[in-house]
């Protein structure tokens, strides 16, 4: 486009001819020719405030942070120029300055409210700036966990601002971290009865649906935002998630395992689930495991096939159940039976996880026990209560009654704490109780009592090409009326990320802790894994 000089009226159309083209290819995500074209036009606007927001804006996009941090220093609005320089922050997985940021500009813009004399005499800018820098202020705090002071903080802003939409988003995106899911909906449904087309409102509530997990509602928004914003890239985003996770699953684990009672054993899995709707899915499995003990030469191999549906009842509340055949070939007793289990599983209040399930499996650990023909009935409680304060507990409780008249009670209670979350790093301690009715120590381990007391830690981290994770347990177990021995337990994985929808890995697992076997070994398995979603 060519301008004669002096032009001022076609020189400021230029300008906003290629902010609208800027913006549509940022949207299209052509980033760097919507940045080229930016700094082309800076060279004729310096430091043009409207200019360089977009500018940064397209920079986050492209996930070039330091780029984006430095033209938010040159903006002349210190409110906006803080805000920007906080979120930059955020997305650099530093929330403490982030806070920082947000706090400088919000103390500017309380003093500059200030300096006015009367309601009266505060503008628009001023009303906008003021709301501009608490949105960011509360948006830092949620970031950092800190939603009690974001809680009043919105609850200040309400009465302030009764009916603003930025607030309502705010009190909304508490609800999203805080996990109450359905108090966010109601929200966002809010804010879209004030305006239909709100990008904040209806992204906003397709998110809320999906973590609540109605994926048809969520999925149904995210069109409509789309209707309303074609091509935005974080609608689309979310509809992809939906869109994989109805995709087809293929797993595949091997695995050795040896134990100091002698007793090797190789075992192979291959599963695959396959969704029908977003409501549910069936899995079809076979496994197969060779057990043999080297010094009494025993061997022994069970194959099973089994047949799974996942129904979601109402929303995070869904059944599972899985039956199946096993076949098993041992020194003296061959045979067919059937296993399985069937669950119900629910999150019936924020950051709460709930399963109640009945399981029937076979004790084959090692060839003896194939041979002896033991199943167990398992009638399993499993509850996790999460807080907002990074602190969790995890109980279980499981009671088992064998084919061979014995019984079992197991109560596993974990204490934890998660330090940081990217990556993760939680670090807790691990209580554990099991007693069965009658001690059968020559076939398996059974005492009348035992009890095992560790402190744990778990790291995993995920990057676009690697998953990787470690955990490890030290502590004391105590079987019956016998001195206190020392428990030791070692994981790791490692996995490498083809795409979204391949990947593969491998994983260690070696521990003394008497329970964790059938016989009371302490043993050692390695394994490798694929996993295809098609």
């Amino acid at each position: 486009m060519h301008i004669q000089p002096g032009n001022t009226n076609a020189l400021i159309s230029k300008k906003y001819i290629y902010l609208g083209k800027a913006a549509t290819l940022n949207r299209l995500g052509h980033y760097e020719q919507a940045t080229s074209l930016l700094l082309n036009l800076l060279d004729i606007f310096p430091e043009d405030q409207e200019i360089l927001q977009v500018l940064a804006s397209s920079y986050i996009a492209q996930k070039k942070f330091e780029l984006a941090h430095t033209y938010y220093q040159k903006f002349t609005d210190t409110v906006q120029m803080q805000a920007g320089r906080s979120l930059v922050a955020h997305l650099q997985k530093n929330k403490k300055q982030a806070l920082i940021y947000a706090e400088i500009g919000l103390a500017f813009a309380k003093a500059k409210l200030a300096n006015s004399q009367t309601l009266e005499k505060q503008n628009n800018k001023d009303n906008a700036q003021i709301i501009t820098a608490y949105e960011r202020y509360v948006q830092a705090l949620i970031w950092n966990a800190n939603y009690k002071n974001a809680r009043t903080t919105i609850a200040q802003l309400t009465a302030a601002y009764p009916g603003n939409k930025r607030v309502l988003v705010l009190k909304a995106t508490l609800g999203m971290y805080t996990g109450t899911f359905s108090k966010s909906i109601q929200v966002y449904q809010k804010i879209l009865e004030k305006d239909s087309t709100s990008f904040d409102g209806n992204l906003g509530i397709a998110n809320a649906y999906r973590a609540q997990g109605n994926l048809d509602q969520a999925k149904m928004y995210a069109q409509k935002t789309l209707h309303f914003f074609p091509s935005q890239k974080d609608a689309l985003a979310l509809l992809e998630s939906i869109k994989n996770s109805l995709k087809p699953v293929v797993e595949t684990v091997g695995a050795y395992t040896q134990d100091n009672g002698n007793n090797n054993a190789y075992s192979a899995q291959v599963s695959a689930t396959i969704p029908f709707a977003s409501r549910f899915k069936t899995n079809v499995s076979y496994n197969y495991r060779e057990t043999k003990n080297t010094t009494t030469q025993t061997m022994a191999y069970n194959t099973s096939i089994s047949l799974g549906a996942h129904y979601r009842l109402h929303n995070n509340t869904w059944i599972e159940s899985t039956l199946g055949f096993i076949k098993a070939n041992a020194t003296t007793n061959n045979y067919t039976d059937v296993n399985g289990e069937v669950f119900i599983k629910s999150k019936p209040l924020p950051l709460q996880y709930l399963e109640v399930g009945y399981k029937r499996t076979l004790q084959d650990f090692n060839a003896a026990l194939v041979d002896q023909k033991i199943f167990m009935n398992n009638y399993i409680l499993n509850y996790n209560m999460g807080t907002n304060v990074n602190l969790g507990w995890y109980t279980g409780l499981m009671h088992t009654q064998q084919t061979d008249g014995n019984s079992r009670n197991l109560l596993f209670s974990s204490l934890y704490y998660t330090f940081t979350k990217n990556p993760t790093l939680k670090g807790g301690i691990n209580y554990q109780y099991l007693s069965f009715k009658k001690q059968v120590p020559t076939l398996y381990f059974s005492p009348s009592q035992y009890q095992a007391v560790e402190g744990f830690i778990d790291f995993s981290k995920t990057t676009d090409t690697w998953a990787y994770g470690a955990k490890a347990a030290l502590g004391f177990q105590f079987t019956e009326d016998e001195a206190s021995s020392n428990l030791f337990r070692l994981e790791g994985k490692l996995d490498y990320i083809f795409s979204k929808h391949l990947q593969t890995g491998a994983y260690l697992k070696y521990s003394n802790i008497a329970a964790a076997t059938a016989v009371g070994f302490e043993f050692m398995e390695v394994g490798v894994k694929f996993s295809g979603r098609f």
